[in-house]
This record gives C-alpha cells, sequence and structure tokens, in this order.
C-alpha cells in the first residue's frame, strides 16, 4: 500500500484503501462462498463487526457469525 503515501487527499486515499479492501477480501468472500446477494452480506456483517466495537470478541465469534450468514443467504 506504499501508494497511498502518494496521494494528497484524505478523499484520495479513503477511495483508494476501501477498493482495495472490496476487491481483495470481499470479492474473494463472495466467490469462495458463491453467495449471490452480497450487499447485504456486507451490510449483516459490518452491522455485527460494528456492534463488537469496545467489546470482547474473538476471532471464533466472527467466524461463526460469518459461517451462519453464509448458510442462510446461499
Amino acid at each position: 500500500m506504499p501508494y497511498v503515501l502518494q496521494m494528497k487527499t484524505f478523499e484520495e486515499k479513503s477511495r483508494y484503501l476501501k477498493g482495495l479492501f472490496e476487491e481483495t477480501y470481499i470479492k474473494d468472500i463472495i466467490d469462495r462462498n458463491q453467495i449471490k446477494n452480497s450487499e447485504e452480506v456486507l451490510e449483516v456483517l459490518l452491522d455485527f463487526v460494528s456492534s463488537a466495537v469496545g467489546s470482547l470478541s474473538s476471532s471464533l465469534k466472527v467466524q461463526n457469525k460469518s459461517k451462519n450468514l453464509i448458510v442462510f443467504l446461499k
């Protein structure tokens, strides 16, 4: 991500990092699990992760929530 250092505005950096995140992580998750309604998946996962800010959470909780969500949306 050294390319970000060359960008001058916050908006450019934000847009680049968001695109990188979506292309690298989200697309891989959607393709690997053959999820059809990706917008709904993102909304539910982001709500879950956002609600866990400031509380104790574990990778196991996130993994279980993701598995349940993927099964539900297939």
